[in-house]
């Protein structure tokens, strides 16, 4: 065979796949010698690649999740093992040569048949020739390379009856392989973990050997298989009897025997072939009695290692072995050996922290037996005993030219940390390897390096810090060789500090370690003379020598300079304190002089500096001032001036009586002076002593006792000041409508208050006690002063009603007199007169009816005579004959007819249709029309409106009656007056104080001039009115009636009709009694009235007795809790107050 030389690309493996001895040769190109290296190699068997399925095989699909199928897709898979195993059984039987693969699906999967039928844990899975098993996929795959076996767990187990924490029901072995099947390499497991079989039977090998597998002259081929947690008598995770199986990739792990082979138990001339295989963490209850037991194993590239004390293979065990790592019994010691081959076992021993990563964890599932960097089992094996391209993890077998012991081959380049110069700590250590391209992380300083004077910041690939830079936990590509990293420092910053010791500040400064610190500049201090820096050795600092190696202090230290003193002499002060000047002054320094901030005094003499002699011959000196000190102490001596006095002088200014004070005492510009009382007790008549002005007239600066003030440059007068006294002047009417009281200042005069009135009197002036007349233009007040109203009684007469012919009845009585222009209501026919043949209808001031005719209720104004009303009388009909006829001739019938008509004129008002009434008949009360801004005053006989029309008149006629209007006054719009502030002095402590601000503020009551309310004052009818039509509105519901003692020029009478027109008063015998005072009974009606409620039901009151006239009224106002009494008493006839 012709060997030719092919180009080498060292990241790609080369693949041997015949069996037999090879030869490799390598020329190393481009160098001066080309050297020629042979590697012999031997591939034992032929490996088996992963392939994709072949195009003749039969895909059964198996998926735990499924809801179960034919197994033909993954749709319709199966959904346990079982019934894969039989439909390819039964494929195989209609044609033998068919090549069958099961598909499992991540899952966990137990085996449900029998091999005896009354024995549950005889279930178990049995492998068939020409049937491969692979596990390890998704369930969407569609070829065998899409699988991940390794994430994808496939989990056969033999918990049967479903107690995890207890396996003593458990399949015998998950997999077992009688004699009668004769498996051979066509059958296939991969893919798959094998976990919870219990051979715990008492059949010799059947039931009692090999937990996860037993085979009986069977050599099945298993990849990427894990035995786990199985238990038996014999090999715990796997038995064979006349069995040459071939495991590759094959992890056995947690498995017990009661009696040997924890991993494995071979009996009877069982050969297995190991290929990178790893035994780890199993177990023999039985000690020495090895992972694997008896046998002609063949071992290759394998790791058997970390078995609880056990030694790899047991005596009886006559194994080949090559390029593997095997544990053996050392001293009482477990250690590892290297075994290159069977023979070729080095005589050195290792721990398994110097081989593996971590060999010792405490979780055994997670030790990891994977070569640590620089394990001395890399590049230990012979490389012509190589039995597989890859290792257990996947990786190129063969990396760095050597193959590997161990079932895993290490990379060919490590990470080396060093110290590099670090005082303290252990640089990391990197168990890994790696190989060209990969990633990376630097590690962090997990052992603490520390160097005196330095920070640890990273690694740098060059000792020196001029190579790459990388920080911690940062990461980089690894290239094509080892890769060190050496600790990185930077010099660390201290601080020095100059405390300068009272000298002026010196900035501190940041020096490296190691280097000098540069000297500051000199500092400089009051008095002294800087001598250097120094330690708190008290060592002085070397700034051309000493160098910075931690954070320091340097501390000045001084010559004292020689100083002088400043001292102040008083020089005759009379009070007050030197100022004093504790400071020390060297030659040339510049003293600035005090003020006087002692206060120092001297009686007559204002302070006026400084001088250098106590005459004031010297040099002269001011507060604030400098000079020069010189080589001796220095006095200074305060200088005075002497000081202007005056006097304060008290003036009476018009006291009637006593004597002034006196002040002999001389004061001084600016020196205060307490003002005096009037400790003479002086007096002026009328007037009130308040005090002390600069001015006669009072215009200047007010004093009063103990005040003070500053005395300027001149005498000063005091002259007394006075204010004029109140005085009270109050007007008794006697008898007459009240009058407000005045205060008046002493000497000035009165103000004619408003003209009381008084029933049937003429106001006739105020006067004296004494009877003197008061004239107001006049007249001064000189002390409170009551005044008198003198009255003049007026004229009176009478009304008298004359009968004129009356033949039965009595005349009305009229008892009251009446003055000039006092107003009459007519009264009616009350006696009931009667004239035969005749109808009544009125009253005139003549017999004859000649004069004034008057209706009741009618009203005139009284004059200066007695006046008399006569009845007036019209004749009345004639009526109709018995017999029907006329008693007057059929040409002039004068009967009367049936209806006749009122005519009413509004004059403006509102429009009302006449009315027809029968004839002979009475109307009393007529519709009354409206007029906007007039009152309706009544309805008239004439156009003129000088006849009222009476109520109750006989009407036997047609008649127009005409309404009379009162123009109501016009308020001119006036911008909304503030809200009174309310200060009443005398009902701060009323009961009533809210309300009463309250009313006020809403300007519906008012107090007096004199700055009271005055709330226990009795009331009268015509405030009563006032205050009711201001805070209420009244719609008018009858005709006017004007009241004979309430003139339409009376204060009150627009609110006195208000009321009487809404029907809420209604007088007595035609009189309001405006100034009379109002009762509660009375004011309980008005309410009850407002109120619009009908005056009924029983009070409780005692003193209100069901006959009482108001009775009624009060009962509502009780039941609305309006009424509240005294004591179980209302008090009805107690006068209502202004509270």
């Amino acid at each position: 065979m012709r060997t030719t030389w092919q180009p080498f690309d060292h990241t790609q493996p080369l693949v041997i796949t015949e069996e037999g001895e090879h030869e490799l040769w390598f020329r190393l190109a481009d160098v001066e010698e080309r050297r020629i290296i042979k590697m012999d190699s031997r591939l034992v068997q032929p490996l088996q690649l992963m392939k994709t399925t072949a195009a003749n095989s039969v895909i059964i699909y198996v998926d735990a999740k499924s809801n179960g199928g034919n197994g033909e897709s993954w749709t319709t898979a199966y959904n346990n093992l079982q019934q894969a195993l039989d439909d390819a059984k039964a494929k195989l039987q209609v044609v033998p040569t068919t090549k069958l693969e099961i598909w499992l699906a991540a899952g966990i999967y137990k085996p449900t048949k029998r091999t005896t039928s009354n024995d549950p844990r005889t279930a178990t899975f049995q492998m068939q020739n020409n049937v491969a098993i692979y596990g390890g996929f998704n369930g969407t795959e569609t070829d065998l390379t899409e699988r991940d076996w390794e994430n994808n767990e496939t989990i056969l187990s033999g918990d049967i009856d479903n107690i995890p924490t207890d396996n003593s029901g458990n399949s015998y072995h998950v997999f077992y392989h009688p004699d009668g099947l004769q498996l051979n390499s066509t059958a296939i497991l991969d893919g798959v973990t094998i976990t919870g079989g219990n051979a715990s039977g008492a059949n010799q090998f059947y039931s009692n050997s090999g937990g996860g597998m037993s085979n009986e002259y069977s050599s099945p081929t298993l990849t990427h298989v894990t035995f786990r947690s199985n238990e038996a008598s014999y090999g715990g995770g796997m038995s064979n009897k006349y069995s040459n199986l071939t495991l590759t990739n094959v992890i056995f792990e947690h498995n017990t025997a009661t009696h040997v082979g924890g991993g494995m138990y071979n009996y009877n001339n069982s050969s297995p072939t190991l290929i990178n295989v790893t035994m780890s963490g199993n177990k023999t209850e039985i000690t020495d009695k090895g992972a694997i037991y008896g046998g002609s194993p063949k071992i290759y590239n394998s790791l058997i290692a970390g078995n609880n004390g056990e030694p790899a293979l047991h005596s009886s065990v006559s194994a080949t072995i090559e390029n593997s790592l095997l544990d053996v019994a050392e001293s009482g010691n477990i250690l590892a050996k290297f075994h290159q081959s069977t023979t070729d076992i080095q005589p050195d021993t290792y721990t398994p922290e110097a081989i593996f990563i971590d060999p010792n964890h405490v979780n055994p599932s997670q030790r990891n037996y994977q070569l640590r960097a620089g394990s001395p089992a890399i590049n230990k094996g012979n490389n012509t005993l190589n039995a597989t391209a890859t290792d257990l993890a996947g990786n190129l077998r063969i990396q760095g030219g050597i193959i590997d012991l161990g079932a895993y081959e290490a990379f060919p380049y490590h990470i080396t940390y060093e110290r590099n110069d670090a005082t303290s700590g252990d640089a990391p250590i990197n168990k890994l390897t790696y190989q060209q391209g990969d990633t990376v992380t630097v590690q962090n300083n997990s052992g603490i390096l520390e160097r005196t004077g330095h920070t640890f910041v990273g690694w740098n690939t060059q000792a020196n810090g001029t190579g790459d830079d990388y920080a911690e936990n940062t990461s980089f590509t690894m290239g094509a060789q080892n890769q060190t990293f050496y600790a990185k420092w930077i010099p660390n910053n201290y601080k020095v500090i100059f405390e300068s010791n009272g000298g002026s500040d010196v900035a501190e400064q940041q020096v490296l370690y190691n280097e000098k610190a540069i000297a500051p500049p000199v500092p400089s201090k009051q008095g002294h003379t800087f001598a250097g820096w120094y330690t708190d050795g008290n060592e002085e600092w070397d700034f051309a020598m000493d160098v910075v190696t931690k954070d320091i202090t340097l501390y000045a230290q001084w010559t004292e300079n020689p100083t002088y003193t400043m001292t102040y002499d008083s020089n005759g002060a009379t009070g007050g304190d030197v100022p004093k000047d504790t400071q020390r002054y060297e030659e040339n320094t510049s003293v600035t002089v005090q003020g006087n901030s002692g206060n120092l005094t001297r009686t007559g003499y204002t302070f006026a500096g400084w001088n250098t002699q106590a005459d004031g011959q010297g040099d002269s000196y001011a507060e604030n001032d400098t000079f020069i000190m010189g080589t001796s102490n220095q006095i200074l001596y305060a200088q005075w001036t002497e000081n202007p006095t005056y006097t304060v002088t008290y003036n009476p200014n018009g006291a009637t009586d006593g004597d002034i004070p006196e002040d002999t005492q001389r004061y001084e510009e600016n020196t205060s002076v307490t003002v005096q009382g009037n400790s003479g007790n002086l007096e002026r008549t009328g007037y009130t002593f308040v005090g002390w002005n600069t001015q006669v007239d009072g215009q200047g600066d007010s004093y009063v006792e103990n005040d003070a003030f500053i005395m300027g440059t001149s005498n000063q007068i005091l002259y007394a000041k006075w204010i004029p006294n109140p005085y009270k002047v109050i007007f008794e009417s006697n008898g007459g409508s009240d009058v407000a009281e005045q205060q008046v200042l002493y000497n000035e005069k009165a103000i004619e208050p408003p003209m009381p009135s008084k029933q049937g009197y003429t106001f006739a002036g105020w006067y004296t006690d004494g009877n003197d007349k008061w004239d107001f233009a006049i007249d001064v007040v000189m002390e409170d002063i009551t005044l008198y109203a003198q009255w003049t009684a007026n004229p009176t007469y009478t009304v008298t009603y004359d009968s004129n012919g009356a033949t039965d009845g009595m005349v009305p009585h009229d008892n009251q007199v009446y003055e000039e222009k006092a107003q009459v209501t007519v009264q009616g026919n009350s006696g009931n007169l009667t004239r035969t043949g005749y109808t009544f209808v009125g009253w005139n001031t003549q017999a004859d009816g000649k004069g004034k005719s008057y209706t009741e209720k009618a009203t005139f104004q009284m004059g200066t005579t007695h006046i008399i009303l006569y009845a007036q009388w019209t004749a009345n009909p004639n009526p109709p004959p018995i017999n029907g006829g006329s008693n007057v001739s059929n040409d002039n019938n004068d009967s009367p007819p049936a209806k006749v008509k009122i005519t009413l004129h509004t004059n403006g008002g509102t429009a009302i249709a006449p009315i027809d009434i029968t004839y002979n008949t009475k109307i009393g009360d007529l519709p009354i029309p409206t007029r906007e801004g007039y009152r309706f005053a009544g309805w008239y006989q004439d156009e003129e409106l000088t006849k009222p029309w009476a109520a109750n008149t006989v009407l036997r006629e047609n008649i127009s009656l005409y309404a009379k209007w009162m123009a109501l006054p016009v308020e001119e719009p006036q911008p909304e007056p503030p809200i009174p502030t309310v200060t009443f002095r005398d009902i701060e402590r009323h009961w009533a104080k809210e309300m009463i601000k309250e009313l006020t503020e809403a300007g519906i009551i008012q107090g007096f001039e004199d700055g009271t309310f005055r709330p226990n004052e009795v009331i009268s009818r015509m405030h009563v009115a006032a205050l009711l039509t201001r805070a209420f509105s009244f719609e008018q519901v009858r005709e006017g009636n004007d009241f004979k003692d309430v003139s339409p020029t009376h204060p009150y009478y627009e609110a006195i009709m208000t009321l009487q027109q809404a029907g809420i008063v209604d007088g007595t015998n035609g009189a309001f009694l405006p100034s009379e005072k109002m009762t509660r009974a009375q004011v309980a009606k008005v309410l009850v009235g407002l109120m619009g409620q009908t005056p009924e039901g029983t009070g409780s009151f005692t003193d209100v007795a069901s006959t009482h006239w108001s009775a009624g009224y009060i009962a509502v106002l009780e039941q609305e809790g309006i009424a509240l009494g005294d004591n179980d008493k209302f008090n009805p006839n107690v006068p209502v107050t202004r509270a």
